[in-house]
């Protein structure tokens, strides 16, 4: 009078379908890490590249205030 269910054993996915299932996630997740690396890499240039007119600005401020100086 046992009977088994269908619902108890677990049906195991075909092997092929589970394997590009995996393999599709994983180049979603490398293109991720890839995406996540460009946005990385432009907002270190953009500040490297703030940083440099910051510079630039500080240099010729500083030597504009001096020669204003130097002429009075």
């Amino acid at each position: 009078m046992n009977q088994v269910s269908d619902t108890s054993m677990p049906v195991r996915p075909d092997p092929s379908t589970e394997e590009l299932r995996l393999s599709r996630t994983s180049s979603e997740i490398h293109s991720l890490e890839h995406y996540k690396f460009i946005i990385y890499m432009s907002l270190l240039m953009l500040r490297h590249l703030c940083l440099f007119h910051l510079l630039i600005f500080v240099s010729v401020s500083t030597y504009q205030i001096n020669m204003r100086t130097t002429k009075a």
